[in-house]
């Protein structure tokens, strides 16, 4: 042991105390006092001299006790110096244990799978009630556009697409995709004898599980990848499983996914993405799941722009699309066919693209009858395309986002996009160039003043306008 430690063990157990105590400095004190007030009684002559000493010596004997407190604290805490940094440190360990220990409780509670759901009325239940299901723990927004669409649309003003591409692009990914979400599930201490014969994902966007997308999976398959949700969205899943001997469990929990473009992940089809998400000036922000823009998707002019049967299902059932409006002209769709089938209203508008919305009559009326089209609520969700989904369909969104009121630098970007299909934008980049300064030339102070304007002039009518935006517009 060290011998100053040890020595300050010896004088506390002597019976001194290691530190003067305050009843011990008033006993001490009011002793002082008596001394001196019979000084004072034994010669009164000296009474001035007497009590002038006195109050000199008790303010001396205050200030001595107070130093001597003092001393005896550095002394004890030079002593025990090591001693005492355990224990601050100790105290801040167990300080931040407990600061993670709340805010883990608070996030992991409510979907940790640790209780799951069993059916009722089933003997085999009693066996499954010390299972535990993990399932994932969401603890940030799910990014689900894309690392190279995300980058583009945080990229600085004027950054070229075409460098974005190259950045990201390898031989066997493709950049006009969007992420899925991965939902999955894993068991513990199931008894002996017990597997998962089915398992069945549910993910929808309300808590009740109305209307959600159904995942079948076998026993061998725990987890599934959920493709084209809606960016900046909340959602809820649950998992149900049904073992061997009919014994079944739930669990479920939930995730947000994070703002974006919401990029389409459709079989056959390319260069695909919900106009929905752009924010405008006014605080708005256009609807998903209304409007989609694309490439052809029957590979009339490109075999490889070709739909498969599950694309087809997904626009049909998952998107929901009722209303084909075709950019390119009829003469243009050799095969003659409507790709989505004869649910789908398809029409054919032989839009103009970039300065040609400003030339010939026919290429004006073509313009207004789309606008007139979109304008009519019955027709949504709408995939709206031509070949190759830049040009023609470019210019489109581009006056259509205008009317809703994004914002010049974001309606560049939203037409750029293709660019991370394409790689590059061929001769884009004049044309849009050109039918920007023409737009901007028009009467208004805002881009949005400018194309309505434009609109009104070849013949779309303030109602239509008032329609489309009562429609695409949520606040």
């Amino acid at each position: 042991m060290d011998n100053k430690l040890k020595d300050e063990i010896n004088f506390n157990e002597s019976g001194s105390s290691g530190f003067i105590t305050d009843s011990t400095e008033e006993e001490a004190f009011e002793n002082d006092e008596k001394r001196s007030h019979s000084d004072h009684s034994h010669s009164s002559s000296h009474h001035h001299h007497h009590h002038h000493h006195h109050t000199h010596s008790s303010k001396k004997r205050r200030k001595k006790t107070n130093n001597n407190r003092k001393d005896k604290l550095k002394r004890f805490i030079r002593h025990n110096k090591k001693y005492l940094i355990y224990c601050l440190i100790t105290f801040v360990v167990l300080l931040c244990l407990t600061f993670v220990g709340k805010y883990l409780d608070g996030k992991i509670g409510v979907f940790s799978g640790d209780e799951p759901t069993l059916s009722e009325n089933s003997e085999e239940n009693q066996n499954l009630q010390r299972i535990h299901i993990d399932i994932p723990f969401f603890a940030e927004d799910v990014e689900i556009s894309g690392s190279a669409v995300m980058a583009f649309v945080n990229a600085e003003e004027g950054t070229a697409v075409s460098d974005i591409f190259d950045q990201y692009k390898t031989s066997s990914n493709r950049l006009d995709i969007g992420r899925p979400v991965e939902i999955s599930y894993e068991i513990s201490d199931l008894p002996g004898g017990y597997s998962v014969k089915k398992a069945e994902f549910l993910v929808a966007d309300n808590k009740e599980m109305k209307n959600p997308l159904v995942f079948d999976s076998d026993g061998y398959n725990t987890k599934i990848e959920v493709y084209n949700l809606k960016t900046g969205a909340q959602y809820y899943y649950q998992i149900n499983l049904t073992f061997n001997n009919s014994a079944e469990a739930s669990v479920g929990g939930s995730f947000k996914t994070a703002k974006g473009p919401r990029i389409l992940n459709v079989e056959g089809v390319y260069n695909m993405r919900d106009i929905g998400g752009w924010p405008t000036a006014d605080g708005k922000e256009i609807r998903q799941g209304l409007l989609y823009r694309g490439c052809e998707i029957d590979g009339a002019v490109e075999s490889k722009y070709t739909i498969t049967q599950k694309g087809i299902n997904t626009m049909l059932t998952v998107l929901g699309i009722k209303t084909d409006m075709d950019l390119r002209a009829e003469s243009d769709n050799s095969k003659g066919t409507n790709a989505l089938g004869a649910s789908v209203k398809h029409t054919y508008y032989s839009a103009p693209m970039y300065m040609g919305v400003f030339g010939e009559k026919e290429n004006k009326e073509s313009i207004r009858r789309i606008f007139s089209d979109l304008s009519k609520k019955s027709n949504y969700p709408v995939y709206l395309h031509c070949t190759y989904g830049q040009d023609r369909t470019g210019t489109v969104c581009f006056l259509l986002e205008a009317l809703l009121g994004v914002e010049k630098e974001n309606l560049m970007k939203d037409f750029y996009l293709s660019g991370l299909h394409h790689g590059d934008v061929y001769g884009a980049h004049e044309g849009i160039a050109d039918f920007v300064k023409t737009l901007e030339k028009m009467p208004g102070v805002t881009m949005k003043e400018k194309v309505e304007g434009y609109l009104l002039s070849i013949g779309v009518t303030e109602k239509e306008i008032r329609n489309i935006r009562n429609i695409l517009l949520q606040v």
